[in-house]
Order: C-alpha cells, then structure tokens, then sequence
C-alpha cells in the first residue's frame, strides 16, 4: 500500500476482505496490548497527512470526510483497552472539532448558503450557557464531556452539509464506520468470559460488554448491526462476501443483546425498521435499476437474522434477556417495586424530570453548561443520559433556538431528495443518531458523526440504468 492511501484505500472494492481480516487481527490483538492500536491510530494520522497533502483541492473534503467517519469510530476501542494518554479519553471529541472545523474551512464555497448560517446561529445560541454556572463546580473536564457533543453536532453538520456526493459514495461510508466496529466486536468478545460464568440478572451486564460500560458498548455494537443490516439490504458487501457479511450482523446482534444494554439495541431496531419502510416503497423500476429484485426477498431474511439472534440471546441467558427488554428486575418480579416508566428507563425518568425542574426554576439562560448534574434535586452528581433534558436545563429558552436550527437543517436537506433510497438512509441515520442521545446522550462519536452524516447533499443519480453501489 502507498504512503498516504490508507483511507482512500478503505472503500476500494477489492480490498473489502483483506481489510476486515486485519480489523478483527487488530481488534484481537488490541485487547492483549493497547500499543497495537496507539500505533495504528496514530499510522493512520500520519498517512492522512501525507494523503490530504497530495490529493486535488477540490476532493480535500470528501477525504476529510472520511477520515472523520474511519477515525473517530476507535474512540470507544480506545477507552476500553485503556490507550489513555497515548490516546485521550475524549480525543474523539476533539478531533471530530478540528476534521470538521478543517474540512469545513477547505470546503466551504457559498457565502450565501442558508443552512450554514441557521447551524452559526445554532452555535451563538450555545455561547451564553458558557458564561453561566449556578452551580458553582463545574470544571472544564465537565464542559468537555456534556457539552463537546453538541458543539460537535452543530460543526459536523455545518461541514458534511457542504458535501454534494452520490449515493455511491454514501453507501461506501458503511466501509469505514464497519471496519473499527469489527475491531470493536473482536475485543469484546475475547474480554467477555464464558458465558457459564456470568450471572445474567435484570440489569445492564459489564462482563459481556468486555468489561467496560455497557451503555457504550452496546450503543457500537448496535451501530454496527444496523451498518451491516443496511448493507444486506441493498446487496452491498462490507466484507466482500455475503456469508461473511450474515455472520457479522449475526454476531453485532448477539454480542449486544448480551449486554442486556437495551438503548443501544433498540434504536438499531428502529433504525432498521426505518430504511424497511422506505425500501418497500421503492418503485419497482428503481429496484430493478440496483438489482434488488422483490423487497420481501431482502425484507424477511433481515426479520429472521434478528428474531434468531434475540431467542439465542434469550435461550443462552436462560430466559432474562426476554425479562429484561419487557423492563422488568429483580424487585418488580419479586412485588417489592412497580413497573413504572422510571424502572424501565433505569432511572433516566426521574433525571429527565429533575432537569425540568432546574429549566422552570431557570427558564431564559438555564442553570449553565454542564451544572445540572450538580444542582439535581435527584440524582444529584450523576451525569445526563438524555440530552434533551441536559440541553433544556442548562440552557433554557434558547435550547428551543439550537433545536430548531439543528433540525431545520436536516429537514431542508431532506426536502430536496427524491430518491426513497437515499431518503431512507439519512432518515435511518438520523433516527438512531437522535434515539442514542435518549440513552446515552452525547457521550460517544456516534449522534455527532451519524446526524452529520445525515445532512450530507445525496446528488440524484445522472444515469440510473448504470447505478451501482459498489465502488
């Protein structure tokens, strides 16, 4: 492989099943020794550098892309094999900032352009919160970890929004958000002891999330379920093969519903559900043009998959996996607790209301970014986990400002696509962008980067009868 042509070379057809067996090669040996990843993540960098260096101005930013969609997807790896400092807890947060700023500043050309100027706006909104604090403790460790997410939000769109690609080139980022998933997957599971050995109860399971947070770790398992179901769904091979490519799906589902973490999984389900409605509508002309053929054909092999893996996942778990999705625990099944919406949300509940309380309390400027964890009636010093909640307490009426301006982004870009395909997508990925910040609220690279990727312009196709998804 040249220098500099790593990422390029990572949607390239021919190497779909080299560079899959070198993820689950990486995600393995990871897991032994953190230096494996240190030193590829930081290769990749370098290589990018030399790679951006040599390419035209004008592909500058289709490359940027890339390397967002491919880099940021091993935040989560690193925290779990413990790369920290070599690589900072929170660099993807950081880097996602400085692509997008830098992708943005090579790509921009209309002046003039709406949406730029609603997302700018969106982020003066942001701004006041900074010059508050009620509480009184927040630090900059606090800021970098509540609010980054959004900021992050607000620049990934501002910068994937002035991407005008096809939907080629759309299908083709499934390459390298799979990729670090599968490495992702690999560690997990070799972490994850016998499954003899674990007390599968009616709570979240750190032994099968490898270990590590399993709000986390089932939210990329999830992602990457979804990324390979999308796959399958429109005849396009991540690995390069269809067994392999069955089995990957098969294994992302299993692994993440044995971490008993629903919100990752049922988000993948919704998101799924999602780009099948669109898929079914599709004129028949067009799924003859990309040789889908009947939708049912693609639609009841994908149903199967998943019903398959959630009663394996339930027989290996001696029926607690069923339990835990229908929200019960051990107090509800025991008569000591009642099953109300704060048992099932695992107390997210009772946060999202004591938010509420701090934005009636604290109605125009809110209580200050990052401060409602320490101001709480309850819950009083446990972060967000839904940042809806987050984003109306700290900043009050003009979270109203930043939501709108977010979403009428998307829904302008969303307006001008005809093709149900490409519509499904953005959709699909705006869906499980927006449901994970119900669970886990910005606290990964995933509603940043997919709600980005969400806005990105998908050009309808010149030629259709020469359509294919394959590079």
């Amino acid at each position: 492989m040249m220098i500099g042509n790593i990422i390029t070379s990572l949607t390239i057809k021919k190497n779909a099943l080299p560079w899959t067996v070198f993820h689950v090669l990486l995600g393995g040996a990871a897991t032994f020794s953190r230096f494996f990843l240190i030193i590829w993540f930081y290769w990749v960098l370098i290589d990018s550098f030399i790679g951006f260096l040599k390419i035209k101005p004008e592909s500058r930013g289709l490359f940027i892309a890339n390397l967002i969609i491919y880099i940021c997807s091993f935040e989560l790896l690193g925290r779990m094999v413990s790369a920290s400092p070599f690589i900072p807890y929170e660099l993807g947060k950081y880097l996602f900032l400085t692509l997008c700023l830098l992708g943005f500043s090579v790509n921009f050309r209309d002046k003039n352009n709406l949406h730029n100027s609603i997302v700018i706006l969106g982020i003066l909104f942001i701004i006041p919160s900074f010059f508050i604090d009620k509480s009184g403790m927040v630090t900059f460790q606090d800021i970098v970890f509540n609010v980054f997410g959004l900021i992050n939000i607000c620049v990934g769109i501002l910068f994937f929004n002035t991407l005008k690609i096809d939907l080629k080139k759309f299908v083709n980022w499934l390459k390298p958000i799979a990729f670090p998933c599968i490495a992702i997957l690999v560690s997990t599971y070799i972490r994850t002891p016998d499954l003899d050995e674990i007390e599968f109860v009616l709570g979240a399971n750190f032994q099968s999330a490898g270990n590590f947070g399993s709000n986390q770790v089932a939210t990329v398992l999830g992602l990457g379920a979804f990324v390979f179901a999308v796959a399958l769904l429109l005849k396009f091979r991540i690995t390069g093969s269809l067994v392999l490519d069955l089995f990957f799906f098969f294994a992302f589902l299993v692994q993440g519903l044995l971490t008993f973490s629903r919100g990752g999984m049922i988000g993948t389900a919704i998101s799924i559900a999602a780009i099948l409605f669109y898929l079914y509508r599709l004129p028949k002309k067009k799924r003859f043009e990309l040789k889908l053929g009947n939708p049912i054909k693609f639609i009841i092999p994908i149903i199967l998959v998943i019903a398959i893996s959630a009663i394996t996942t339930n027989i290996l778990t001696d029926g607690n996996l069923f339990l835990r999705y229908m929200g019960e625990t051990a107090g509800t099944l025991a008569g000591t607790k009642d099953k109300d919406l704060n048992q099932i949300t695992t107390n997210r509940f009772d946060i999202f209301m004591a938010d509420i309380e701090l934005y009636q309390d604290n109605p125009v400027f809110g209580v200050g970014a990052a401060a409602s964890k320490y101001l709480r009636s309850s819950h009083n010093g446990v972060v967000a986990h839904v940042e809806l909640s987050r984003l109306i307490a700290e900043h009050g009426l003009f979270s109203i400002f930043i939501i709108a301006s977010l979403f009428s982004v998307f829904y302008l870009n969303l307006k001008k696509i005809k093709d149900p395909i490409s519509k499904g997508l953005i959709v699909s990925f705006a869906i499980l962008s927006v449901y994970t910040t119900f669970h886990a609220a910005t606290r990964t690279f995933l509603s940043p980067l997919l709600l980005a990727m969400a806005t990105a312009v998908i050009l309808p196709e010149i030629k259709p009868k020469k359509t294919k998804l394959e590079p």
